[in-house]
């Protein structure tokens, strides 16, 4: 079992980040230091990397232990979650303030035109991979996928459930090598190229052509956005716009998100709007490109900072003892029946 440099790095930079947005000054934040035992913020993050090591180590030997099928679930109760909440409730964070909304994410669609175009891209894009031409070469020069091109359209492992549909399906029921027609997801075509196979996932490469779109195809879905915001405001059910309008590649709905948390657009677009509002009409860029795309959202919570109750992380304390006690269980099993010979 290991637990890279790296990842323990990481982990305690969003740890230090997280602590530290809870002051309003560096001078506040350091004089709660020096209150906890901690000289310096130095100090501090490496108490933070010898924490975030054992807690690595201790996920991963019960990710590994479980994949073997050697721990045994074992639910705490009620009495020992509000027991280990008592005994180390104080030390959590305060809650931050959060929010709860859901959106219809309006895509601009491409002209037919378009779409003709790219599709026959991405039909001679098949052939010449059918005839020899080297696939991530091909990528690397045509994909407009950002997250995949520069690694020739790699995509690593993946499950069930991590793409969309029309993707999943194809990579799912392909045989590894074959160069099949394009395949049509909201995205655009993808060419996709089975590397190997496993019994639950697959190890997959693409090339993403996504039709051109132009600025009449954005002013169409931004006025469509606008008119289903104003239905929304009149009252139209959310759930029959959403199935009308709403892009499916997108997240209809986000409960308890920390107000920091939220990205820039969101942010700035909601404001202080309380439960119930329905914001203006904003853009956000998608994740694949410079394109944008248009959002309708409504708040349905806020809740604002305060200290963390019981119920706020039962849920979570349950998890933790759970694998807590299984763990725990496993090594007095191992213990039992592990048989020590001392000779003299």
């Amino acid at each position: 079992i290991k637990v890279t440099d790296q990842e323990v790095a990481d982990g305690v930079d969003q740890q230090f980040r997280n602590i530290r947005q809870r002051f309003t000054s560096e001078v506040d934040f350091r004089a709660e230091l020096m209150t906890s035992g901690f000289q310096t913020p130095e100090e501090f993050r490496r108490w933070l990397a010898e924490n975030q090591r054992k807690a690595a180590l201790r996920n991963r030997l019960i990710e590994k232990l479980k994949g073997e099928g050697k721990l045994k679930p074992v639910q705490p109760t009620e009495r020992e979650t509000r027991a280990y909440f008592e005994q180390f409730g104080s030390q959590l964070p305060p809650r931050p303030a959060t929010l709860s909304f859901r959106n219809i994410v309006v895509s601009p669609l491409p002209s037919p035109e378009a779409k003709a175009r790219a599709k026959v891209l991405a039909d001679s894009l098949v052939w010449a991979l059918k005839l020899g031409a080297e696939f991530a070469v091909a990528a690397r020069r045509f994909s407009q996928d950002p997250g995949s091109k520069e690694q020739g359209g790699d995509l690593g492992w993946f499950r069930r459930g991590q793409m969309v549909p029309a993707f999943e399906a194809a990579a799912f029921s392909l045989k590894p090598g074959i160069i099949p027609t394009p395949v049509e997801t909201p995205f655009g075509f993808h060419i996709i190229q089975v590397l190997r196979i496993q019994p639950a996932e697959v190890q997959a490469r693409h090339i993403l052509i996504m039709p051109d779109i132009d600025s009449v195809d954005a002013a169409r879905a931004e006025a469509r956005a606008n008119e289903i915001a104003d239905a929304l405001r009149a009252g139209v059910s959310f759930d029959s716009l959403a199935q009308l309008a709403h892009d499916p590649a997108e997240e209809r709905e986000a409960s308890g998100v920390p107000e920091n948390q939220l990205p820039p657009e969101y942010k700035a677009a909601i404001g202080q709007a309380d439960s119930g509002q329905v914001v203006p009409v904003f853009q956000i860029r998608q994740e694949s490109g410079p394109r944008r795309k248009y959002v309708v959202l409504e708040v349905t919570g806020r809740r604002s900072e305060g200290a963390i109750t019981y119920e706020d992380v039962k849920d979570q304390i349950r998890h933790r003892l759970s694998d807590d006690l299984a763990l725990k269980h496993y090594l007095e099993r191992l213990r039992a029946s592990t048989y020590v010979e001392v000779r003299l």
